[in-house]
C-alpha cells in the first residue's frame, strides 16, 4: 500500500498542498482601470463634489519610495492633506500622497509613540503641534516618511510643480 508508512501529518499536508494547487487555477478578477478622461476626478465625477468617494490615484512614473508607486492626488485647492498617524497608515491608500509645491501635509497622531522622520526635511521644516506634525513642501520631489519606532508605518509625499 502506498500510504502505509506515511504519518497522518504528511497525508494532511499532501491533501492541503493539492487543494492549494487547485485554488491557484481559479481566476481572480482584475481591478477596474482608470481612463485618461477620469484623471483628476473621482469615479467620473468632479472630485471637489465627491468628498466620500475615493480620490484619483496616479502613477508617479518614478522609482518606488517606501513602497509607493501610485499616489492619491491631493493637489487641488481645498483637498484634505491630513494623514492619520497611527498603525492604520500601513494600509491607507492616502499614505502615498501627491501635492503641489507650497502645500502643507499634516500627520495627526501621537508623535511620542510614533516619532516621525521625513526624508529631505530638516528638523526645522517639520512643525510639531499638540498631537500633530506638519510640513510645507517647498521643492518638487518624492519625500519618504517613516515612524522611527515602527518601520512598517511609512509612506511618501510626491511634490509636483
Amino acid at each position: 500500500m502506498f500510504l502505509r508508512n506515511w504519518t497522518p501529518c504528511a497525508v494532511v499536508g499532501l491533501l492541503v498542498s493539492t487543494a492549494l494547487i487547485a485554488c491557484e487555477d481559479e481566476a481572480t478578477p482584475a481591478p477596474p482601470e482608470t481612463s485618461a478622461s477620469d484623471a483628476g476626478t473621482t469615479n467620473g465625477a468632479d472630485a471637489s463634489k465627491a468628498e466620500d468617494a475615493a480620490p484619483a490615484v496616479q502613477d508617479s512614473g518614478t522609482t518606488a519610495v517606501n513602497g509607493c508607486t501610485s499616489f492619491v492626488d491631493r493637489t487641488a485647492d481645498g483637498d484634505a492633506r491630513e494623514l492619520t498617524w497611527d498603525f492604520s497608515i500601513e494600509n491607507a491608500p492616502g499614505r502615498c500622497l501627491k501635492v503641489r509645491v507650497g502645500q502643507t501635509v499634516v500627520w495627526n497622531g501621537d508623535l511620542t509613540t510614533h516619532p516621525l522622520n521625513v526624508d529631505g526635511l530638516t528638523p526645522g521644516d517639520l512643525k510639531l503641534g499638540a498631537g500633530s506634525a506638519s510640513a510645507v513642501f517647498t521643492k518638487a520631489g518624492t519625500f519618504g516618511y517613516v515612524c522611527i519606532k515602527h518601520p512598517s508605518m511609512k509612506g511618501a509625499v510626491l511634490v509636483v510643480e
